[in-house]
Formats: structure tokens, sequence, C-alpha cells
């Protein structure tokens, strides 16, 4: 579960992120994100120094963000996110070049 608290410092909006965002509790993310840009702020902080694990769905998260925050024309910053909390499956798959090859025979 993910914990999202917003606070003001000047005229920066910063979300502090808590916990574990993966598909199910993205949407709390998604939310914030959503409500905080829309409120026309200047600029966003997404603080996730306290969050231990992201997946796939919080990253497609941030990346909506980022297109809510460039259509409202606020600049949105993250910070603090660890290397351990990034979590995506099998890379490796996508890198092999027989995985390639097969792709390019179907064309």
């Amino acid at each position: 579960m993910i914990r999202v608290l917003a606070r003001k410092n000047g005229d920066v909006s910063v979300l502090d992120c808590g916990g574990e965002v993966d598909l199910h509790s993205s949407t709390r993310l998604r939310e914030a994100l959503v409500r905080e840009t829309n409120d026309h702020v200047p600029a966003l902080l997404v603080n996730l120094t306290d969050v231990s694990y992201i997946d796939s769905s919080g990253i497609a998260t941030l990346l909506e963000g980022l297109q809510v925050s460039k259509r409202t024309q606020t600049r949105l910053g993250l910070y603090g996110l660890r290397k351990n909390a990034l979590y995506v499956p099998n890379w490796r798959a996508w890198r092999q070049p027989s995985l390639f090859s097969k792709l390019s025979r179907r064309r």
C-alpha cells in the first residue's frame, strides 16, 4: 500500500510518497498527481524517498503525471527513488537476439 501526503513548500507542491507502488495502489498516486497538477501549481515535486517498491504500473503512473503536467504547464520533478525499489520483470527476455529476430521475420 502507498502513502501519499501533499504539502506546500512556497510555490511548490510536494507529494511525499511511501510504501509500495503497484497495480493496486498506483491509483492513489495517480489521483494525487492529477489533483495537484490540475491546481495549476508552478511546480510539483514527487518525493519517492520512502518508496520501498515500484513496478511498471507505478512507472506508467509517473509518466501519466508527466503528460498531465505538460498540459497544465506544471514543472514536474522526481527525487529519492532507490535503485532497489524499482522492479521491472524479465528485461533480459527483451534483449535476447532470438526474440527480435522472430519478431522481424513476421513482418
